[in-house]
C-alpha cells in the first residue's frame, strides 16, 4: 500500500510541484528500503547476488526525481563545488538572489542598520536587525508614514518585485506606501529585477 501510494505521489508530485520538500511524504517507504537493505547485508552473497541491482534501481529512480527540479546544470555546479573547482559563495551567488540582496545589505549599511523586508520569506542571509511585519495603521500623508517608520527605526527596505506582482498584480508595481515615499523619501540604492532595496532619507521630514 505504502508503496503504491508513494509511486503515484511522485508522480503528481513531479508534474505539479517539484521542491524538495514535498518528498517528506515518500520518506517512510525510503526507510523501509534502507531497513531492509541493511538487514540483508548480513548475508553478504545475498545482498551482492540478489539486493545489490534493486537497491541501484531505486537510487536511479530517486535521484531522477530528485534532481528533476533543477536539472543537469544544477548537479553540475554542485559537482565543481564538491572538487574545489567553485567556491560556496560563487554557486549561492549565481542560484539564490536573495543571498546577493542581502549580500549587498551586510556589506553597504551600519550595523545598526534596520531592515523591513516588505514581502520575501527568505530573510536567512540578512545579518542586520529586520523585521517582515510592520503595521502602520491609517495614516494620510508620506510624513505620517514616515514618522512611524523613523520611530521604529527602519533604515531600508527589500522589496520582491515578483512575488508582488504574483500576488497583487492589479494593485500597480508597488504598495500604496512605496508610491507616496518614492518622491521624496527614498533613494534605490540596488534594482535588480526581482528585487529593490531603497535607503530611507529622514532629512526631508520636519
Amino acid at each position: 500500500v505504502v508503496l503504491f501510494f508513494s509511486l503515484l505521489y511522485l508522480a503528481f508530485w513531479a508534474w505539479s510541484f517539484p521542491y524538495k520538500r514535498g518528498l517528506v511524504s515518500v520518506l517512510p517507504l525510503f526507510s523501509i528500503a534502507v531497513s531492509y537493505v541493511v538487514v540483508k547485508t548480513m548475508n553478504l552473497k545475498v545482498f551482492f547476488e540478489r539486493i545489490f541491482g534493486v537497491l541501484v534501481v531505486f537510487a536511479i529512480i530517486f535521484q531522477m526525481f530528485y534532481l528533476a527540479p533543477d536539472g543537469l546544470g544544477k548537479v553540475y555546479q554542485r559537482m565543481l563545488v564538491f572538487t574545489g573547482l567553485e567556491s560556496q559563495e560563487e554557486y549561492i551567488l549565481r542560484n539564490e538572489e536573495t543571498y546577493a540582496v542581502f549580500k549587498y545589505i551586510n556589506e553597504n549599511s551600519p550595523p545598526e542598520a534596520k531592515v523591513w523586508v516588505l514581502n520575501d520569506p527568505r530573510t536567512f542571509y540578512c545579518d542586520r536587525q529586520y523585521v517582515t511585519f510592520f503595521e502602520l495603521g491609517r495614516v494620510d500623508s508620506a510624513e505620517e508614514i514616515l514618522s512611524k517608520l523613523k520611530k521604529e527605526r527602519i533604515t531600508h527596505l527589500v522589496f520582491n518585485q515578483y512575488l508582488w506582482e504574483l500576488l497583487y498584480k492589479d494593485r500597480g508595481k508597488y504598495p500604496t506606501m512605496i508610491n507616496v515615499l518614492t518622491a521624496e523619501y527614498l533613494d534605490a540604492v540596488y534594482e535588480k529585477y526581482p528585487f529593490m532595496i531603497w535607503r530611507i532619507s529622514y532629512a526631508e521630514l520636519s
